[in-house]
């Protein structure tokens, strides 16, 4: 569940940004592309550390297959397959907003390589009747990393439910990816 949670953390944030777009992310992917990433958040003074590696392992007209490998605290844990369809990815989602902060363009090395990114920083807010969540994000892409060419992200986040707050501070690196 670790491993679907940061993917969709990931795809709410790529989402968030201008040079988004699901016909960008899954669309163009090719069976065999996969990406891996390291995630070191804080939360309540307490640092975790997270690995995870997403492979598309089937993809036709209407949806793509992936398989997700999620390692936390240096314990792997259980495999994941996600079916995501195209057609779900546009779909409006009225209770998140997104505000572009800034946005521009630098250079970023991840994986021992150097990509040339655009970076955007975005606050992303979402509430519930339950819940309230606010984050700061900055994401880097590049077109030359597969599955929505993230290459890193930074974001502070802040969720409040039932009165109680709990904040995040994570940033997210490519450790690699193919072909």
């Amino acid at each position: 569940m670790k491993g679907l949670w940061t993917l969709t953390l990931v795809l709410a944030a790529l989402a968030a940004s201008a040079s988004w777009s699901a016909e960008h992310m899954y669309k163009k992917a090719k069976v065999g592309q996969w990406t891996e990433y390291k995630t070191v958040s804080e939360m309540a003074g307490t640092k975790s550390e997270l690995k995870m590696k997403t492979t598309v392992t089937a993809k036709d007209e209407t949806s793509i297959t992936l398989t997700i490998v999620t390692e936390m605290g240096g314990q792997k844990l259980p495999e994941q397959t996600s079916v995501i369809k195209f057609e779900d990815l546009d779909a409006p989602h009225p209770e998140v907003k997104t505000e572009e902060l800034e946005k521009g363009s630098e250079s970023v090395t991840a994986a021992g390589k150097s990509y040339a990114c655009n970076w955007v920083k975005n606050k992303v807010t979402s509430e519930t009747e339950q819940s309230k969540s606010v984050t700061l994000a900055k994401s880097w892409t590049s077109d030359d990393v597969p599955l929505g060419g993230l290459v890193k992200m930074e974001s502070n986040s802040s969720i409040t439910v039932a009165g109680n707050e709990m904040k995040t501070v994570s940033t997210m690196e490519l450790i690699g990816c193919g072909p």
